[in-house]
Parts: structure tokens; C-alpha cells; sequence
């Protein structure tokens, strides 16, 4: 059983897509804008399932203006602006649409196009969950900076660096927390300063959320 978060501006679209991977035995987490995205790191996907459709508007021209063209486009940049998920495997499954007009940074792994990919929607989702995509991690804590999730690569985790406003982050034991920022200023803050809130202690793996329903 794997853990997939599905992402879509729409949440009645992202619970049917998160349906087949539910009767499949896997645990769902559906999220719509504005993305909480603490709430889908302490979920801990395996996968993130980004889902996008052209509107009806769009239909037999090519895509103008993303945001009134494509639904799911608004979650899809607001994911690419969190680029801590770049360490998850990423799926974007697309309705209507062909992978060349996907307007987005977002380095994902696949693009499946429903209804042609339908078959694949299932298996592709579950070998995705069994990649490895980086040895970097996404850590417990978040940056002192902008607010997004610290990453990390080896264990035991002292070393961080933000992927989103490029600040890195130092543990120093029995000191705190030496923070240089993109404008090459540091300070030492505690490090109850680089916790989630509502956490008391990092965790390098999230808590689990109930599976969707």
C-alpha cells in the first residue's frame, strides 16, 4: 500500500481521480487550493498526483491564458512554488490536454493523459511510488526564511538548505541553529525557531494522516 496525495483546484475532480487508487488498496490524501502544505508532509506521500483538465472554453484552440484555459492550474503553480516536493515522485495527469502545452517548471516524473492513459493510471502510480527520485529528504523542519520545508541528504541530518529561497541552515549541537540567508547574512536562532507549527519536535517522518474517505 502506498500514500498519494492528489492535488487539483477542484476537490470533487481530485476525489474521482484519488477513487481508483483507493479501491486499489492505497491510502489518499485530497488536497485543493489554497495547498496546505504542512498537511501533506506530515501525510507523507510517495507520490503527489497533480491533476489538470482543459476547460471547455479551450476546446480545438491552443491554451491562451493557463489560468482561465486549464483547471488545476492554479494548484499546479502553487506547487511549483514549493519546490521542497521536487523530492517526491511527481505524476501530472492531464484531461484533455497533450504534455507539450503543460505550462509549468515543475520537474515531474509522468504524464498520463486520461481518457487515452486510463489503463496506466493505476500501475504507473504505483511504480512511481517504489522510485527513489533523490537522496535528499524532506526534513522536520521548515526555514526561518520563507516558511517551506528544509531538505537534507544524509543522515543523521545537520546540514539543511531551502530549495525555494535557497537559505542554508547548520545544527550546531548545544547552540542552536546557524542560519545564512540569500543575502549572505547569518544569525544563530534556537531551534524551536525552525519548528512547524503546532510541533514541539522535528520529525523526519510526518505523522499519519486518516486516509481519505
Amino acid at each position: 500500500m502506498a500514500k498519494i496525495a492528489v492535488l487539483d483546484d477542484v476537490r470533487s475532480f481530485a476525489q474521482m481521480l484519488a477513487g481508483p487508487l483507493v479501491e486499489a488498496g492505497h491510502e489518499t490524501f485530497v488536497e485543493t487550493i489554497p495547498v496546505d502544505f504542512e498537511r501533506i508532509v506530515r501525510f507523507g506521500p510517495q507520490v503527489i498526483v497533480l491533476g489538470i483538465r482543459r476547460q471547455d472554453r479551450a476546446r480545438g484552440r491552443a491554451i491562451e491564458d493557463p489560468e482561465r484555459d486549464i483547471l488545476g492550474y492554479r494548484a499546479m503553480l502553487e506547487v511549483e512554488n514549493y519546490p521542497a516536493f521536487s523530492t517526491i515522485p511527481i505524476l501530472i495527469l492531464g484531461s484533455g490536454l497533450d504534455e507539450h502545452e503543460i505550462p509549468t517548471r515543475i520537474r515531474y516524473d509522468l504524464f498520463l493523459s486520461l481518457p487515452r492513459d486510463s489503463d496506466l493510471y493505476v500501475p504507473r502510480v504505483e511504480e512511481l511510488s517504489r522510485r527513489v527520485k533523490t537522496r535528499r529528504r524532506i526534513s522536520g523542519y521548515i526555514c526561518p526564511n520563507c516558511g517551506s520545508r528544509l531538505t537534507y541528504s544524509l543522515t543523521p541530518a545537520k546540514d539543511f538548505f531551502c530549495p525555494r529561497c535557497h537559505t542554508v541552515v547548520a545544527l550546531i549541537e548545544g547552540e542552536g541553529a546557524l542560519v545564512r540567508y540569500p543575502n549572505e547574512k547569518q544569525e544563530l536562532l534556537p531551534v524551536e525557531r525552525l519548528l512547524p507549527p503546532n510541533m514541539e519536535t522535528p520529525a523526519e517522518t510526518p505523522p499519519e494522516t486518516p486516509r481519505e474517505r
